[in-house]
């Protein structure tokens, strides 16, 4: 029975889903301790690798599959929609760090009310990867084949590198 080896870009992008994912439930786990300092270092990081790909993605993905297919207008929206929450979620972080200098004992409070931003992020990211694997996988798989495909992998493999994620 012939192995079932997985196309080069899902491949690597299940991995860098895989990590990205760990970065940020370790920045949710600090930051609903109430350890910012340490919130914001695992957000950092996060912040690099989510940066880094959907650089790589917006770069390269008019080159993978037609404009005018819809599955590129949905990606698209999601880059954008996750760029601007990470935003909200880093200026969140900030006025936390603010917060626990000037007035701690409303920490806390603060945090639950922005619960739903954080919640958000995460849920945004997790529709992007389900609609990437549903979508763009299988129009990968069809048009970019064998050195193509993995070119662009190794490609995808350094932008993550170079943003250090371990």
């Amino acid at each position: 029975m012939p192995q079932d080896i997985s196309h080069p870009l899902k491949h690597e992008y299940d991995h860098w889903h895989g990590v990205t994912s760990l970065r940020y439930n370790q920045f949710l786990q600090a930051i609903t301790a109430l350890e910012l300092d340490d919130a914001a270092r695992h957000l950092s990081v996060f912040s690099t690798l989510l940066r880094n790909i959907l650089d790589f993605s917006d770069r390269r993905l008019h080159e993978l599959i037609d404009e005018s297919d819809q599955s590129y207008e949905l990606i698209k929206a999601d880059l954008l929609i996750l760029t601007k929450t990470l935003v909200k979620v880093e200026d969140g972080v900030a006025d936390l760090q603010k917060i626990e200098k000037c007035q701690p004992n409303n920490l806390r409070a603060e945090l639950v009310d922005r619960l739903d931003l954080l919640v958000r992020l995460n849920n945004i990211l997790n529709k992007h990867q389900i609609r990437q694997v549903e979508l763009l996988f299988p129009l990968f798989e069809k048009k970019v084949l064998g050195q193509r495909a993995t070119s662009l992998a190794n490609e995808m493999t350094q932008v993550m590198q170079r943003a250090l994620p371990n």
